[in-house]
């Protein structure tokens, strides 16, 4: 090569993710603070709607190459109240054309 090994960098590619988050439990708004502190490094600030019905939030947070399924499901298993939670997130990683919409609903994680 024409470059020194020492030189040469490489880069992985930042695959960016929109989640929102909604639950009318009080248990899973805990659940999920925790997450976000622990794994996702980040902090949200919530949204009362309706008289206290239902919290939502919107995060945004970066992972390596693509949608982070084996974290989001860690996360989804520590949820006290699954059925009562909807999440959904966004990915795009641009550099490999990867983009990605998943959706947790009815307890379960899809691909949509």
């Amino acid at each position: 090569g024409k470059y020194p090994v020492e030189t040469v960098r490489y880069m992985a590619n930042i695959c960016e993710n929109k989640m929102y988050f909604q639950t009318s439990s009080q248990e899973d708004i805990v659940t999920f603070s925790e997450f976000l502190k622990e794994e996702l490094r980040t902090y949200v600030s919530w949204e009362d709607e309706k008289a206290g019905e239902y919290y939502q939030a919107e995060v945004y947070f970066e992972s390596r190459w693509d949608f982070p399924d084996n974290l989001m499901k860690e996360f989804t298993d520590k949820l006290k109240h699954p059925d009562l939670c909807y999440i959904r997130v966004l990915s795009i990683e641009e550099g490999n054309y990867y983009c990605a919409f998943h959706v947790f609903e009815d307890s379960k994680w899809e691909l949509r």
